[in-house]
């Protein structure tokens, strides 16, 4: 696969994102330099970061990094893997609000990202994980990675999550609730407010993999006639989610690399925290029947 990121074009495969092969079998000679194996890694990561494949790259590294036994300041120490890992947790939240602040496409997004120069990890003090502002998600190809990478490095603080970047389409005329009101409401006009949950993942797999299942408020006005037709108008609002990996928020685990990934690495980062993902914002609903 061949990906232009800036100044060099990268020819890389999707098959080992790790930075080295630290298997028994020796290397083959001559072998590459530290730089070049790492450079060829992190073009196969990015391949994978465009596509939305960031579970394995990530897994990758982490396989890599935990597989030594010290600790620098909560994390595995060792060389490269160590920051790669950091700088990719960096970049993909970064790419992410690139996206949504400057409209980027998913390429000009990373290439942002990874220019930005963030503080070097090392054995002197503790990495610094604080970044440009960013407190919205775009709903994007990375979406579902830097909701994850908020949840290592983020403190808890809240990130919103605009509806209409969910990409979600909710059947309010489908809704049981919604028919029962229907049904049961006199003729005029009768203001409807109830709750119902959602699956967002059957609409798009960035949001199911960022807020998994929400729950809905669906508002307005129905009008219903003697002629037995009817109306409504209204909208439709999104309660707060919270982000973890607790079974019971219904976060879709497409894969087996998410579920690894915050169970593993969520327990070794010392900074990990839940966090609030507020979802402002409404779809309008105009609906006749």
């Amino acid at each position: 696969m061949v990906m232009d990121l800036g100044t060099t074009t990268i020819v890389a495969g999707q098959g080992d994102f790790s930075a080295y092969n630290y298997g028994n079998n020796g290397a083959n000679w001559p072998a590459p330099s530290p730089a070049q194996v790492g450079y060829i890694s992190k073009g196969q990561r990015d391949v994978a970061y465009v596509n939305g494949d960031w579970e394995k790259p990530l897994l990758a590294l982490w396989a890599q990094w935990a597989n030594w036994g010290t600790t620098l300041y909560g994390y595995p120490s060792l060389p490269f893997p160590n920051y790669e890992f950091i700088w990719d947790i960096f970049d993909l939240p970064q790419a992410d609000y690139n996206q949504f602040s400057l409209g980027d496409d998913r390429i000009t997004a990373m290439n942002r990202a990874q220019n930005h120069q963030y503080p070097f990890p090392n054995n002197e003090g503790i990495p610094s994980w604080d970044r440009p502002k960013i407190d919205t998600f775009n709903g994007g190809v990375y979406t579902p990675a830097a909701a994850f990478a908020h949840y290592l490095t983020g403190k808890g603080k809240k990130m919103n999550f605009p509806i209409e970047r969910l990409n979600i389409k909710p059947n309010v005329k489908a809704m049981p609730q919604f028919i029962g009101v229907l049904t049961s409401s006199p003729m005029g006009q009768t203001t409807v407010d109830f709750n119902v949950p959602y699956a967002t993942a059957k609409d798009s797999w960035v949001a199911g993999n960022t807020v998994g299942e929400i729950t809905l408020r669906i508002v307005g006005i129905l009008v219903k006639s003697t002629s037995g037709q009817w109306s409504f108008r209204g909208e439709i609002r999104a309660y707060d989610d919270l982000y973890d990996f607790n079974p019971s928020n219904h976060r879709t685990e497409t894969a087996e690399g998410m579920t690894r990934l915050g169970r593993e690495v969520g327990q070794k980062f010392k900074d990990t925290t839940p966090y609030p993902i507020g979802i402002p914002g409404a779809i309008p609903v105009n609906i006749s029947g």
